[in-house]
């Protein structure tokens, strides 16, 4: 008997910022989070202080 997680799969999550800051090379992480929900990401309030 080992635990299994349940968290959902959060690769799309970490892979579109690093795809917009390629793209958008003077951005920071705080302007590049609130284009995340703008392109259809949804967030939830903890996950916007990344």
């Amino acid at each position: 008997m080992r635990y299994r997680s349940v968290r959902p799969d959060e690769t799309e999550l970490r892979e579109r910022p690093l795809d917009k800051a390629a793209v958008r090379r003077r951005f920071g992480h705080r302007r590049l989070h609130v284009l995340l929900p703008r392109g259809g990401m949804r967030l939830s309030h903890k996950l916007r202080r990344l």
